[in-house]
Formats: structure tokens, C-alpha cells, sequence
């Protein structure tokens, strides 16, 4: 019961741990969650919603920040915790010196974490559920269907049971060091734990001429254990920072960028309305999959006349006319048995004989609207027996399409390139237009996509539809399905970036109550100060110049590894605009005077207090 009475008489201390184990766990169970119902989980095997492509850029946020999440949660936490035992260092002497064992010390204070460790994960476990079901019921009350997967029980309790396992051995070892701290050092507060060395830093000319900073410099050198975990937590918190707030931004606008690439900026088509309604059935299939009924592409009736198309190249203002050829087909996988070079008379066998349906494209490569992110290259008009695939066909359904073949039409195909396409979720085949009209015995185009100068828009449309006049064709504007796109990536993002910045809020709010707690901590030293006719203007200096110090060798080791990670790992040709300049430099603005400020309050308390009550 006493660890229980103790924990509740510094109650203080003990819900500022609880809740930081609370919000961190929370944070990570909600995000893992809520990836599974995105269909992140797995990015290789998402067959519905998001394409793989996008999935995997989504897969890699919601890692990075779980990863970074669990680390700050587990520094911040630990931080506190030593703070917390050495704030009780006279406590822990008292106890010894009046016969407490070593082996006593040792369960009270194991009692005492786990209790707050186990308290804090339940409630973060419990919350991060209920935020998952929370954000999956907001999506879908805007119009953006995410469906609710079964709950992983088994990864939250793994969840559960490595957060306390990680939390837990960390606070042993505060444990142990306690139990050993002797009596008469704990008595005097001399020592506070593993705080006393001699300073071993020199100043640069002009800083060593400064008395506040020789004496800030001096004071966080003595004190190189507080000084080394603090400028770890901000380490790590500001790699966090950068990768929840500057990384989503990039992430976002990238995701944009890609998206409009995929299905062109300024695109409008004409077609037959049954084929112009189908094309939009497919971009949707970015928001959700659904059934589509079989189409007789082929019908003479869906044929767009050459003679349209001739008039449309000739209107002003028209920058590409883009005719192509849409079909449907079954893509089958072809096996690669190749000798096993390694082992003489075995062979290695690299594919399945799957199939599935996918749209089948016939474009010409001089004629292009679309400018994919494409791993490998894109096809030319020449290469008859290659194609171009989409993200989730090549994924989903060959183990490497680069070095497998399959067939389609009865015709065998190599890939020479893989496209993040959300045509159809990405379940597409683009290949060369005579290619396919060639097999298929089809000689016409039964779709065009026409890029248009932005400037006179609405001048060149209504060009374009009298020069449709009669024939049966309609213009269908692409950018209403582009704007459906967008707005649903961008409302997955501001769910993912809400969930996470709980995890930033916490702990940027436990560092800040942790380096208040690290300035009274040195009460003492400022009560000496003030003894030896420091007046108060250069006790706020002091710890304003120790402040900045930290947060200035934080920043840079924190901001250059978070933007690596942004720019190397991230996503693939980031997209940097001037939002996330600014944001990244009010960021950086904004922890530093945060930081100083909450120095400056605990500095300034110091300062006003009678040197007999520091000093006692």
C-alpha cells in the first residue's frame, strides 16, 4: 500500500508519466489500426481502396512515426522518471539511514513503476481503440469510405506487451542505481545522481569572456548525464517533429503531385457516354472498389471519328489530343524457370499462374497527357511486345515483373516499366496503340483525352463541343475526378497527422515540464549564486544561455536526420514547396521560444525566492 499512498501524494509527477505512456501508446495503436483499415497494413497485398503505390507511402508515415513515437515516448517517460528519483534522493537517504535494505528500496520503487507503467499503457491501449473507431466513423460521415477491419487483438496486446516490457526494463535500471546510492551522499544532496562532475568544456574566445555563459557551459558540462538525456529526448522529439509536420506536408503535396500526373492537369474527355461514364467509374476506383459490369468496348457505336479528332487538333488552345484505345482483358501470369546456377541440375522458380482482370490501354507515347512516376521507363510507340504496368497489377500479381512475361490476348508481353496509376486502383496495362489494335482487329480509338491551355478554358471547351455537334460524343471533365482524389487523400492525411501530433503535443509538453523540473533541480546551485551577490537578471541569463545550448545541440543533430528520412526514405521524388519552408522554420522558431520561455518561468521563480529557502 505505501507505493500506492506515495504515487498518490505526488500526484503530480505520477499523472504527468501515466499520461505520456498514455498518449504515446495511444497514438501507435490508433495509427496501426487505422493503417489496417486503410488497407496500409500490408501495402504489397492491398487489393482494395488505395493503390499499392500510395498505400506504401502512407505504410511508410504511419512506420516512421509508430517507430519515432515509441522512442520518445520511452525517453520522455524514462527522462521523467529519473528526474522524478532524483528530485527524491534525500527521501531515498532518509530511508536508508534509518535501516531501510537495499533489497526494500529495490521493490518499492519496482512496485511503483510498474503500477504507472501498466496504468498508462491499459489507458493508451484502450484510447488508441477507441480513436481508430473514431477517425474510420469521421471518414465516412464526410463521404470518404473506409471500412472497418476486424480488430487485430493480437498485435495491440504485442503492442501492449512491448511498450510495458521496454518502459519497464528502462525503469529497473533507475532502480538499481537508487538501491545503490549511499546514505550519507543521498543526506547531503551533494551528489544527484551521476549530476557531480568537473566541468571539462572550453568556451570559444569571445563566449569565454561572458560570465553567464563560462557559468551555464560549466553547470551543464558538471551535470553531463542530465545534459546528455536531455539533448537525446529533444533529439529524438524533433526528429519527430520534422517527420509528422514537415514529412506530412511533403508527403501530402507529393501525393498530389503524383496524382495529378497520373490522370493530367488540365484533361478533359470525349467519348461515347457509356464510355466517358465507365472512365469515370474507373478513376473512382481510387475511393473505393466496387463492381463493374462487363462492356463491349469493341461496339462500332463507342468509335470516335477521325474526322473529330482532326477538328479538335485544330482548335486553339488545345495543347495534346491523346485518342486511345480502352479495352478490358486477363492478365496471366507466365512462370520463370531459370537454372539455379548455385546448385547444377536444380531450377528456380519465380511466379505463381495467377490471373486476374485488369483495363488494357492502347496509347501513343508522343501524345501523352499523363506523366506517371514510373519505375523503369515508359513504352514507345516501337516496343510492340512490351508494356507499361500499373502499380497494384505489378505488385499484387507477379513476384517480379521486370524478369517475368504473362500473357494477355493470347499474346506473350515483357514489363519495361511499372506506373503509380489510380486508373482503375492501378489495376491497369499500357501498351502501344498498334500493338493492340493489331490483336483486337480494331483500327479506330474509342476515347480521347484532350489537355487544354488554362488560361482560356472555357473558350477552348466550348470550341471543342461544337465540334462534337452531332456526333453523338460528349465532354466529360476530368478534373471533378481529380478533385474527388485529392480531397480524399487529403482527408486521410489530416486524420493521420491529428493522430500523430497527440504523440508530438505529449511529448514536447513532457520535455517542457521536464526541463522545468530540471532548472529546480538546481535550486542549490542558483541559491549559491544569489549567496555570492548574483543578482537576478544574471540567474535568468544563466539558465536562458543553458536552455538554448540544449535545444540549439537538439536541433542539430534532429532537424538534417529528420529531413534525410523526409527526402531519402520517405517518398520518392518530394515534392518541397514553400509551405513546408515556412512550416519548418515556425517549427523551429516555435520549440526554441517554447523552450526558453518555460526556462525563463522556472529561472524567474528561482530568482524570487529568499536564498534561505534555496539553500535549505
Amino acid at each position: 500500500m505505501f507505493p500506492l499512498k506515495e504515487l498518490a501524494r505526488r500526484k503530480f509527477h505520477t499523472m504527468l508519466i501515466i499520461i505520456s505512456l498514455a498518449v504515446c501508446v495511444s497514438v501507435i495503436v490508433s495509427l496501426f489500426l487505422f493503417g489496417e483499415n486503410l488497407g496500409v497494413e500490408n501495402a504489397s497485398f492491398s487489393t482494395s481502396g488505395l493503390t499499392v503505390g500510395f498505400s506504401a507511402i502512407f505504410s511508410r508515415f504511419i512506420l516512421l512515426v509508430v517507430i519515432l513515437s515509441c522512442i520518445a515516448g520511452i525517453i520522455v517517460v524514462y527522462f521523467l522518471m529519473s528526474i522524478d528519483t532524483s528530485e527524491r534522493t534525500r527521501n531515498i537517504g532518509i530511508m536508508k539511514a534509518v535501516g531501510s535494505l537495499a533489497d526494500a528500496i529495490y521493490q518499492y520503487f519496482t512496485i511503483e513503476y510498474l503500477i504507472m507503467v501498466l496504468v498508462g499503457c491499459s489507458i493508451g491501449t484502450l484510447f488508441g481503440i477507441i480513436l481508430c473507431f473514431v477517425s474510420t466513423g469521421v471518414m465516412n460521415y464526410m463521404g470518404f469510405p473506409v471500412s472497418m477491419s476486424p480488430l487485430n487483438l493480437q498485435m495491440v496486446l504485442l503492442i501492449f506487451a512491448l511498450f510495458v516490457g521496454f518502459s519497464f526494463i528502462l525503469s529497473l535500471r533507475l532502480v538499481g542505481r537508487v538501491a545503490r546510492v549511499k546514505p550519507a551522499e543521498a543526506l547531503t544532496q551533494v551528489s544527484d545522481l551521476t549530476t557531480t562532475q568537473k566541468s571539462t568544456l572550453r568556451l570559444p574566445f569571445l563566449l569565454g569572456k561572458i560570465l553567464t555563459a563560462r557559468i551555464a557551459l560549466r553547470t551543464l558540462s558538471r551535470r553531463w548525464f542530465t545534459t546528455a538525456r536531455s539533448i537525446t529526448c529533444l533529439d529524438v522529439i524533433i526528429v519527430l517533429m520534422i517527420i509528422i509536420v514537415i514529412g506530412g506536408i511533403v508527403a501530402e503535396e507529393t501525393m498530389f503531385s503524383y496524382i495529378q500526373r497520373a490522370v493530367g492537369t488540365n484533361v478533359v474527355l470525349v467519348a461515347k457516354t457509356e464510355i466517358a461514364e465507365r472512365y469515370e467509374q474507373l478513376l473512382d476506383r481510387f475511393l473505393q472498389i466496387g463492381h463493374l459490369e462487363l462492356m463491349d468496348y469493341l461496339n462500332e457505336n463507342f468509335a470516335v471519328p477521325s474526322s473529330v479528332i482532326a477538328g479538335i487538333q485544330g482548335i486553339q488552345g488545345v495543347l495534346k489530343v491523346d485518342p486511345r484505345l480502352i479495352l478490358e482483358g486477363t492478365v496471366k501470369e507466365v512462370q520463370l524457370i531459370s537454372p539455379d546456377y548455385d546448385n547444377p541440375g536444380q531450377y528456380i522458380v519465380v511466379g505463381d499462374a495467377r490471373q486476374c482482370n485488369a483495363t488494357v490501354m492502347g496509347i501513343q507515347a508522343e501524345t501523352l497527357v499523363n506523366n506517371w512516376l514510373v519505375l523503369g521507363q515508359v513504352i514507345q510507340n516501337n516496343d510492340t511486345d512490351s508494356v507499361l504496368l500499373g502499380d497494384t497489377l505489378a505488385a499484387n500479381f507477379f513476384e517480379d515483373p521486370f524478369v517475368q512475361s504473362f500473357k494477355l490476348f493470347d499474346y506473350e508481353f515483357n514489363t519495361v516499366g511499372v506506373c503509380l496509376d489510380s486508373l482503375d486502383n492501378g489495376m491497369v496495362v499500357y501498351m502501344a496503340y498498334e500493338k493492340l489494335s493489331s490483336i483486337v482487329h480494331y483500327s479506330g480509338y474509342n476515347i480521347i483525352l484532350i489537355q487544354v491551355e488554362p488560361s482560356n478554358r472555357s473558350e477552348t471547351l466550348e470550341k471543342i463541343s461544337d465540334a462534337l455537334s452531332g456526333s453523338g460524343l460528349v465532354v466529360v471533365d476530368s478534373g471533378q475526378s481529380l478533385n474527388r482524389q485529392l480531397s480524399y487523400v487529403s482527408q486521410i492525411w489530416s486524420m493521420l497527422l491529428s493522430l500523430s501530433l497527440l504523440s508530438f503535443v505529449s511529448a514536447v509538453t513532457s520535455l517542457v515540464r521536464s526541463l522545468m523540473l530540471s532548472v529546480s533541480s538546481q535550486q542549490r546551485d542558483l541559491g549559491i549564486m544569489r549567496a555570492l551577490g548574483a543578482n537576478p537578471g544574471t540567474i535568468l541569463r544563466t539558465v536562458l544561455f543553458q536552455t538554448f545550448i540544449l535545444v540549439s545541440a537538439g536541433a542539430l543533430f534532429g532537424f538534417p536526420v529528420g529531413l534525410a528520412i523526409i527526402l531519402l526514405f520517405l517518398i520518392p521524388e518530394p515534392v518541397v514547396s514553400q509551405n513546408a519552408v515556412v512550416a519548418m522554420v515556425l517549427l523551429i522558431s516555435g520549440l526554441i521560444t517554447a523552450l526558453c520561455l518555460t526556462s525563463l518561468y522556472s529561472a524567474r521563480k528561482a530568482a524570487k525566492t529568499p536564498v534561505m529557502f534555496l539553500m535549505a
